[in-house]
């Protein structure tokens, strides 16, 4: 002890432990080190195993030391402490703390580390990552940073409670690859969360060339703090044939609104497309680009208004950059609708249609091969109203539906030339026309057009609830009255009724019988009791019209199409039921489920498609036939599932369509998939499967590929060999295409707690989300 006319200094050594509790906050520090020095007030500082934190100017501590309020933590061979201003200085130090909520773990080791504030540090020459080892793989460089808490207000619009979250502002930031400096920035502002490159791909395809592909955090590039709510990515690509390529991503949301808009386009494309069918298309400089914006507004609880936006700059830009949309996204289109929600009634008006002169979503091109112009059309719906609420409550519903619009008919301008169907191997079967030809020149001659038709359609039904026993009987009468304001003379000439009369009536029976076998019991196939439960339920179904659909352009087959003649549906539902789990842990698990169908149509009923189906609750939208339906599903244990399902066509005693598949896993360590599917009218078989495996705890391998058995050739075969390294996961992935005869090559970054990936993956997803 050293006692002097300005201040007191306490020395101590041989390993030491100090705790600053500040009693108004209830925050805690805790120190230790080899040697320390505690500087205090002049005079005799009486206890020194309960100094008064008044009393203490400072702390000097050296050897290991280490400081940690439980949020922070720092190391390094020396530091001082000024407990009255709550400021610190390190040098040769390492700073960390850990974001609970995001699991985002920061890391800086700098040369010098000084506290300023509370909660708020700064380093000079620092380096920021998420990894404890000296040496990480990645880590970003930066001449100043200053690391700080900040308080996210609570938003009781948004109904999110406050938070906590972490803030850095860096200078001269350099990402390091093994400490090698390879990007630079001058600036970075935001939460390390929000890093500025959300997703960085470098692939290489064979049929397209190679690209370099980029999603960068628009507010932190900046150095801006993202809005509550709000996101804004800028996706900045090269493609070494086609040149360079420029989107947005955007999101936003409240509950009083929400929306989204993504964009890209590649200005001057020279690049090469290569279609599903294998046939490749060279541009010449061409403009390329889509836009999607959707927006969501809640006006009160029961209103609520849509508007959507689609611009498509061509036939192949969708199959070229984006295939996952065209395969899975609904319709492309314009919109503008209002819609409100009250008790059991429903109310919508929109105004609907689209810029484009081809067909972009694979379903509405390979079916009808036309969309639908809405300008404008309002619908009243109202479900089961209760008929006789006083006298029979529940026993007598009626449902009532009201339509009334300007249709039109949009349709396929495009060749199958430009969709990349090259020849008639290819265009005849997937559009029914020649390469050169269009979907809207066979169109034109069936008699459809483009001219807008007024229509109005009301739909009235009337069901009753009825029991007999444990049996339930619910008939149902349906009336249906349709106007257009022509008599479509094109495209059924013999016809010149502007109205359809549409009526039909039928019954559902449906019982279910049980039976409860405690003494069921086999450890193999974890089985403890079992509950046998069987539904078998019939449809019996009739309408009439006065116009057959046949005569009609259909604009929504809810309307239009509709069938006539008789239909009859005879199915049993079974399901085994048993107890899984052990003790405190049962729970009660389908064992199987197995669902048989047999339906039967009058000849006049026609038939929609190749493949049989049965709607129960309107029987209108089913497709007639006659048919056999089976689905089966076997929970073999609770980590292996069992599927498989079939239709047969009883006119041709041959299968329509079936398929089988097995599903197993125990996640994370494995998991794997099979499912083979036959589809007899286009006499097409195709096997899927999947499979990933850990190897050890850092190697993992994953593996999908799609085989079509008739062509003997793979549409798809993927392999991704993952490592896992101290801060980051490394990964290399092939895929190939034999259809298309493309090869991928690509590598997957993925640093731990930051999210995002870096490697092979589709284009679609990139602009749709995250």
């Amino acid at each position: 002890m050293v006692l002097g006319e300005d201040e007191t200094a306490v020395t101590a050594w041989g390993g030491i432990a100090l705790q600053y509790l500040d009693v108004a906050s209830g925050r805690s520090l805790q120190l230790s080190a080899q040697r320390a020095v505690v500087f205090l007030d002049p005079g005799e500082p009486g206890d020194l195993a309960g100094l008064r934190s008044e009393s203490v100017r400072g702390i000097y501590l050296e050897g290991e030391v280490t400081a940690t309020d439980g949020s922070y933590t720092l190391r390094g061979p020396q530091i001082y402490y000024d407990l009255r201003t709550n400021r610190a200085v390190m040098p040769d130090a390492v700073f960390w703390t850990y974001d609970q909520q995001r699991e985002l773990p920061v890391y800086v080791r700098a040369k010098v580390i000084r506290q300023t504030a509370a909660e708020t540090f700064e380093g000079e020459g620092a380096q920021l990552t998420n990894s404890a080892f000296f040496s990480p793989e990645l880590s970003i460089g930066a001449s100043k940073v200053t690391i700080s808490r900040r308080t996210k207000p609570a938003s009781a619009e948004a109904g999110t409670p406050a938070t906590s979250a972490l803030w850095v502002d860096a200078r001269d930031i350099t990402g390091r690859i093994a400490g090698v400096p390879v990007t630079y920035w001058p600036r970075y502002a935001g939460d390390p969360e929000e890093r500025i490159i959300k997703d960085l791909r470098v692939e290489n395809r064979s049929g397209s060339g190679g690209a370099i592909l980029s999603t960068i955090n628009a507010y932190a590039l900046l150095g801006l703090e993202t809005p509550r709510n709000f996101s804004l990515d800028v996706l900045a690509d090269f493609y070494f044939e086609r040149g360079p390529a420029l989107g947005v991503r955007s999101a936003w949301g409240d509950p009083q609104h929400s929306g989204s808009l993504q964009a890209y386009t590649v200005p001057f494309d020279r690049g090469t497309d290569v279609y599903k069918s294998g046939a490749e298309t060279n541009r010449d400089n061409e403009f390329r680009g889509v836009l999607f914006a959707e927006q969501r507004w809640t006006i009160d609880p029961e209103w609520t208004a849509f508007g959507e936006v689609a611009f498509i700059s061509d036939a192949g830009v969708v199959d070229a950059f984006f295939e996952d949309l065209g395969e899975t996204r609904r319709e492309f289109t314009n919109r503008l609708a209002v819609r409100r929600l009250r008790n059991n009634t429903y109310f919508g008006a929109e105004v609907s249609g689209t810029l484009a002169d081809f067909i972009a979503n694979e379903y509405l091109l390979t079916s009808q091969g036309y969309s639908v112009t809405r300008t404008p059309e309002a619908s009243y719906i109202r479900l089961a109203d209760d008929v006789l609420p006083e006298s029979a409550p529940g026993v007598l519903s009626y449902f009532s539906e009201y339509r009334v619009g300007r249709v039109s008919i949009a349709m396929d301008e495009a060749s199958a030339r430009e969709h990349g169907l090259f020849f008639n191997s290819t265009s005849l079967p997937g559009l029914g026309i020649g390469p050169d030809e269009s979907i809207a020149e066979s169109l034109r001659t069936q008699g459809y057009f483009e001219k807008g038709v007024i229509r109005a359609d009301t739909r009235q039904e009337l069901a009753a609830h009825l029991r007999a026993g444990p049996v339930n009987i619910n008939p149902f009468l349906v009336g249906r009255v349709s106007f257009w304001d022509s008599s479509f003379p094109e495209f059924s000439p013999d016809e010149d009724d502007h109205y359809r009369l549409w009526g039909a009536g039928g019954v559902r029976l449906s019982t279910m019988v049980q039976r409860v076998d405690d003494s069921a019991y086999s450890a193999l196939l974890d089985i403890h009791r079992l509950r046998h439960v069987v539904e078998p339920n019939a449809t019996l179904w009739f309408a009439g019209t006065t116009l057959d659909r046949v005569d009609l352009p259909v604009y929504d087959q809810s309307v239009e199409d509709l069938p006539h003649g008789g239909m009859a549906r005879v199915g049993v539902t079974q399901r085994l039921q048993t107890q899984r789990g052990g003790p405190g842990r049962w729970h009660n698990t389908d064992l199987l489920t197995l669902s048989t169908d047999l339906v039967f149509s009058t000849t006049d009923a026609g038939t929609r498609g190749p493949y049989g189906r049965f709607v129960d609750f309107r029987p209108e939208l089913s497709n007639p036939g006659d048919y056999g339906v089976a689905d089966l599903a076997i929970r073999i244990t609770d980590a292996t599932s069992f599927t498989a399902s079939s239709i047969y066509d009883l006119d041709d005693n041959q299968q329509a369509a079936s398929s089988i598949g097995l599903l197993f896993r125990q996640y994370p360590e494995f998991w794997a998939s099979v499912d083979l599917r036959f589809l007899n009218p286009q006499d097409s078989t195709y096997l899927t499967f999947g499979l990933g495996y850990e190897l050890t705890e850092k190697y993992a391998v994953r593996f999908g590929a799609a085989y079509d058995t008739d062509e003997s050739r793979f549409q798809n075969a993927s392999l991704l060999l993952t490592r896992r390294f101290q801060s980051t996961m490394l990964g290399l992935g092939i895929s190939t295409n034999e259809i298309t005869g493309e090869t991928s090559i690509g590598v997957v970054i993925r640093p731990y707690g930051a999210g995002g990936e870096v490697g092979l993956s589709n284009m679609g997803s990139r602009l749709g989300g995250e």
